[in-house]
């Protein structure tokens, strides 16, 4: 099936119009390209790290969210984590930052772990 992009209004699901019978079809790309896109920013580095958490504060979708948590982990960015963690109401997904933070060998990761601990 020859496919090609159409023009959409933000936030709509991305429609594929198929070239052989001219019918729409949802097309299922825009989550990868999200998911890619957020490992990427992971790559580049800390200086990211406010697109990622400015992405996870406005992202309810988990498996997107948990992208950002792997992208900051990349990032060696323990600060981030434990900024994300101490907001998290999810368990599920406070859990998932703590395993991260549980293998990340700094500081700010032990001090907070230790409070989580502590208490």
């Amino acid at each position: 099936m020859q496919c090609w992009w159409n023009r959409h209004a933000p936030g709509t699901p991305t429609p594929l119009v198929c070239l052989s019978s001219g019918t729409a079809v949802t097309c299922s790309v825009w989550p990868i390209v999200r998911r890619v896109a957020i490992r990427n920013l992971g790559i580049m580095g800390k200086e990211t790290a406010g697109e990622l958490t400015t992405l996870y504060g406005a992202n309810s979708d988990p498996e997107i969210r948990k992208e950002i948590v792997n992208a900051l982990f990349i990032q060696h960015n323990a600060q981030a984590l434990v900024d994300l963690a101490r907001k998290e109401t999810n368990p599920q997904m406070k859990r998932e930052i703590v395993g991260k933070l549980s293998v990340m060998h700094s500081k700010e990761a032990t001090d907070y772990l230790m409070e989580i601990l502590n208490k």
